[in-house]
């Protein structure tokens, strides 16, 4: 009976033991199968930092939140690594190395920039967000209006859940166009509190696509090319009625004393000095006109190209920021400096 209840216990034991083992199995199976979501610090063109804090801390929260899903400890900016992996902007070829740098299976991110308002005076927040799955390469975006009123930390994490269960697949898609942007740099007053308007979802490859202004600017460089050339063919005329053979004999047959035969009331014994004078003035009057026309068309084309710069480089001041980057292969302070 002493060996059958040391049998016993020691069957027991194994049991227990076999159990805890699968229990162990089991909870590493089901952490293996959650996805590494890193939450990113917004960008902030328009240097609404706190905004974008408060709005990438609401994210980080709410994303730890989904099941299926562990929140990556970085908590680091778009914009430093972006650095660090040395990438001129958030397309898919720099999401891919972020993604990678940082082993996530999900980079989520964005931007808030200031836009204007359609009926009132003063700007309101866009927020675009993007979710970009490393499996698949492909970005899944969102674009919304936050009132500036509606900007606190209160409003910002109601915009924070949704955004994130949205991505998480636990919202309704909209599909609604989105208003045009326009960024504004003066700060306006402070509105009533108006309805958000609803969100836009799209997945695309990019992350970021935008098509820049720069046609005008083309255009306006086209037609300073045209009014150049209109000014060389005045200045052509010109010649050319002074190389005319009768022309010139009219300058002899006036002499030295003469500076100018057309002002001069005589022809001179000339027939066609009258219908070569007045050729000559009128294209000496319209090299005039050709040449500034052109010089105004290169001037309105030169200031076309520079607001096309900037609304590419997304900035509307000067701005100087200092931060720290850091990834595996190399760290420091990074600086940057927006004009």
């Amino acid at each position: 009976m002493f060996y059958e209840g040391v049998a016993m216990r020691g069957l027991g034991g194994l049991t227990l033991r076999l159990g805890l083992m699968c229990c162990c199995f089991a909870a590493t199976a089901n952490a293996d199968d959650s996805e590494t979501v890193a939450v990113l610090g917004l960008r902030a063109p328009n240097g609404d930092d706190r905004v974008a804090r408060n709005l990438s801390q609401a994210l980080r929260k709410h994303t730890s939140a989904i099941d299926g899903w562990k929140l990556h400890s970085a908590n680091v900016s778009l914009e430093q690594l972006m650095l660090v992996n040395d990438c001129e902007r958030p397309d898919n070829v720099c999401m891919k190395r972020i993604a990678a740098s940082l082993n996530a299976d999900r980079v989520i991110s964005g931007s808030v920039r200031r836009v204007k308002r359609e009926s009132k005076p003063g700007y309101d927040y866009r927020l675009n967000a993007f979710c970009f799955v490393a499996t698949t390469g492909l970005t899944e975006k969102s674009s919304r209006i936050i009132e500036r009123t509606n900007a606190k930390p209160g409003g910002l994490r109601v915009v924070a859940k949704e955004e994130v269960a949205r991505f998480a697949g636990k919202a309704p898609e909209l599909e609604l166009s989105e208003p045009p942007e326009q960024t504004v740099e003066a700060e306006g007053s402070s509105e009533a509190v108006l309805p958000t308007k609803p969100p836009t979802r799209r997945v695309d490859s990019d992350a970021h696509a935008a098509v820049r202004p720069w046609w005008p600017a083309a255009v306006s460089y086209g037609a300073s090319a045209t009014f150049l050339g209109l000014t060389a063919w005045s200045w052509a005329s010109i010649n050319r009625v002074e190389s005319d053979p009768d022309f010139e004999l009219a300058r002899m047959r006036a002499g030295p004393g003469v500076d100018d035969v057309c002002s001069a009331n005589t022809d001179f014994g000339v027939e066609d000095l009258d219908s070569l004078c007045s050729t000559a003035d009128r294209h000496e009057t319209l090299q005039w006109v050709f040449l500034s026309a052109s010089l105004a068309t290169a001037g309105l084309g030169t200031w076309l190209l520079v607001r096309s710069i900037r609304s590419k480089k997304k900035t509307d001041r000067a701005d100087l920021r200092i931060a720290p980057a850091a990834g595996r292969r190399r760290g420091g302070v990074t600086a940057r400096l927006r004009f």
